[in-house]
């Protein structure tokens, strides 16, 4: 065995081991459910079910994760493979074309970030990091074979080979260059990166027509997970997009925009085929009406609220979408409020995975501190509502809930009045604190001002004092604590620089997929 194929079974070893912990977390949750359906049978043996599957459950989840040693093994290895057992200028343009067609696997695995990421199990920006990595692999061993093919032979374009050698190293360059649009036209970016990609894997298959078996498997089997990825992607789409006698989803603007452009407002999309909506789950919507150019493209929002139809599946979700240019200010110059449209959606897909390896829930933790700036608070209300539904229904652990939110504008409260209202009215236990600030006003002594149910939503002027709250809750907790941030940039570092110093007192953080955006940015992750 050669030490490109070493290399190659290191490459699927690595793929396989999260598709195989993927599936452990599935039947450890399944064995979870079964102890806890027999544990109301008041059984010894269903509380001794109980108590081992949640601790075997958990014990996956110790293995230390730390992405940064991981690339530098990965570097430092597939380097070493460059140069073991080469002994000449034409065995090392060789080695680098079989790395890069090996690295190619990883990057081809699946045809969306977000297909990809739900499949393995792991964070949208894990997911990102992966693929960013392994392309970068990709060009480094290219043009290492380029620059060692180019030392040695003479280029000529009619001979088959190198024609389609050259293209293929061509498109990659471009698909590099693209790069520079992706955040001013990131919807452009898309389709470009696509095409390219598509014509990459044609250039590259003519290009090792010749080779040998091991080359053309790689290149196949890029090719296959791609294309096996996207069909199994577009019928996903086509099953929650259609249904007997219920063609695409109908969407509907419920709030209007008021005097203030960036002002949010909610969207209702009413799903032709419900289903079980967990927290932090997201969809890509795509809404024909809002024009032609508008007709391909799908853009991430967070699912904030839904309302349930037969059973516990979600007949309708609500989206709060904060416009900004292109699709979401066309949503509202296009759409009329209280007007039904036709809509497709992407999903869904997430949730935020907590814990290492996605092996826990919010339900796990005995207290749990949520911080959000402005459009932050759409990922973390799902959230407390699924939680209080747990302690409702006594399945989880968390006995306390504290949201501090930090508005920039003051109607901002309006947008979400009615959810937050909602959650304090299904707190029967007093489990949850509200504590909202609007950084538009400053501080008074009438503060704080509250509303709601009881009184339990409170209002105070000015900002935020993050490290003196998160201090308050560390000291005040109740079990371990979950730290759970969907904020702007300089709030999350401060959150995370103080969680650090005192993560040996049992506080864990959490950086959800959605971040509220600072600046002209795509809806990414962090």
């Amino acid at each position: 065995m050669n030490v490109p194929e070493v290399y190659s079974i290191a490459v699927a070893g690595s793929i396989i081991t999260l598709l195989v912990i993927r599936a452990i977390m599935f039947v450890l949750v399944a064995c979870r459910l079964v102890a806890c359906l027999l544990l109301s049978l008041s059984t010894k043996s269903s509380r001794f079910l109980f108590i081992y599957f949640p601790k075997l459950y958990h014990r996956v989840s110790r293995v230390v994760s730390r992405y940064f040693l991981l690339q530098i093994l990965y570097f430092c290895g597939t380097a070493a493979c460059n140069f073991i057992g080469v002994g000449s200028t034409a065995q090392a343009g060789s080695r680098a074309a079989q790395l890069a067609v090996v690295n190619l696997v990883p990057v081809l695995l699946a045809s969306s970030h977000d297909f990809g990421a739900r499949m393995l199990g792991i964070s949208l920006r894990t997911y990102g990091s992966i693929h960013t990595t392994s392309s970068l692999m990709v060009f480094i061993q290219s043009l290492i074979h380029t620059a060692t093919v180019i030392h040695r032979a003479t280029f000529s374009p009619a001979e088959p080979q190198q024609f389609y050698g050259s293209l293929g190293g061509l498109t990659l360059l471009l698909l590099c260059v693209s790069l520079i649009i992706q955040r001013r036209y990131y919807e452009i970016f898309l389709k470009a990166h696509l095409a390219c990609t598509i014509f990459l894997i044609y250039s590259l298959w003519r290009h090792v027509q010749l080779r040998g078996r091991f080359v053309r498997l790689c290149v196949a089997t890029s090719a296959a997970l791609f294309m096996a990825t996207f069909t199994l992607r577009v019928a996903r789409a086509l099953f929650r997009n259609l249904a007997f006698g219920k063609f695409f989803c109908r969407l509907t603007l419920n709030s209007q925009q008021g005097s203030n452009p960036g002002d949010a407002f909610e969207v209702k999309i009413t799903l032709p085929r419900p289903w079980k909506v967990k927290a932090g789950e997201w969809i890509k919507l795509s809404v024909p009406h809002v024009g032609l150019f508008y007709l391909f493209q799908t853009h991430r929002f967070v699912v904030v609220w839904s309302e349930d139809g037969s059973g516990s599946n979600a007949s309708s979700i609500s989206l709060l979408i904060k416009p900004r240019s292109g699709f979401t200010r066309r949503i509202l110059d296009r759409i009329q409020p209280q007007t039904e449209c036709r809509a497709w959606i992407d999903g869904p897909y997430g949730p935020s995975r907590i814990g290492r390896f996605g092996t826990r829930t919010v339900g796990d933790y005995g207290h749990v501190v949520m911080f959000a700036t402005d459009i932050g608070i759409a990922v973390q209300i799902p959230y407390i509502r699924e939680t209080l539904t747990g302690i409702k229904e006594c399945r989880v652990r968390t006995r306390s809930i504290t949201l501090v939110w930090q508005m920039d504008r003051s109607n901002a409260l309006d947008e979400v009045r009615q959810w937050l209202q909602d959650l304090v009215a299904e707190d029967k236990s007093y489990n949850l604190q509200l504590l909202v600030y609007d950084a538009s006003r400053a501080s008074s002594l009438k503060d704080p001002l509250r509303f709601g149910e009881h009184d339990l939503i409170q209002v105070y002027g000015g900002e935020v004092n993050w490290q003196e709250q998160l201090e308050n809750e560390i000291s005040n907790r109740k079990g371990r604590l979950l730290v759970m941030v969907s904020a702007q940039r300089h709030v999350r570092e401060k959150i995370r620089d103080f969680v650090q110093e005192n993560v040996y007192r049992d506080v864990e953080l959490l950086d959800l997929e959605f971040q509220p955006w600072a600046s002209r940015k795509r809806w990414c992750p962090i």
